[in-house]
């Protein structure tokens, strides 16, 4: 498990991402380049306004790339936006998983057992902020889905 998580957005199969395996290198089905992030950003501040300035992490071979402490509440509002308006993939490689749509897992052996060896109060605040974040996802997921449809019955 790593400390870090290092997003990375762009067209590519996410399943060449695998829990539990190292991501050495990503083959990307088409390269990004300035315009393209310049109408993703677009996008994004028309709907949540962010301070991420997505041209500050567009690397030389053509993809987003974000790292942070954890997955900031503007990262996930990047990648869903990407996948949903734009069709592109967005994944964490330090963690080895999607960032958007979340992968439905169940907890580990060992998230189990961390679970039940951690203080009553600190597992009930944990699953406090869990139920405020899975909350906020869904506003973001239920926004940007309303932009899409929108921009799909004007285009029929």
């Amino acid at each position: 498990m790593s400390f870090l998580c290092r997003i990375v957005i762009g067209y590519f199969d996410p399943n060449q991402v695998h829990p539990y395996e190292l991501v050495r290198h990503l083959v990307f089905d088409r390269l990004l380049d300035s315009e393209q992030v310049a109408q993703l950003q677009a996008a994004c501040d028309e709907i949540f306004d962010l301070k991420l300035r997505l041209a500050d992490h567009l690397t030389e071979p053509g993809a987003l790339v974000i790292q942070g402490g954890s997955i900031s509440r503007e990262m996930f509002c990047v990648a869903c936006v990407a996948h949903e308006l734009f069709h592109m993939t967005a994944v964490d490689t330090a963690h080895r998983e999607m960032v958007y749509p979340r992968p439905n897992r169940e907890p580990s052996e060992f998230e189990k057992k961390f679970l039940e060896a951690i203080p009553q109060d600190t597992l009930q605040a944990w699953r406090q902020s869990d139920v405020q974040r899975t909350e906020f996802e869904n506003e973001v997921i239920r926004r940007v889905q309303a932009v899409r449809d929108r921009r799909t019955e004007s285009q029929a």
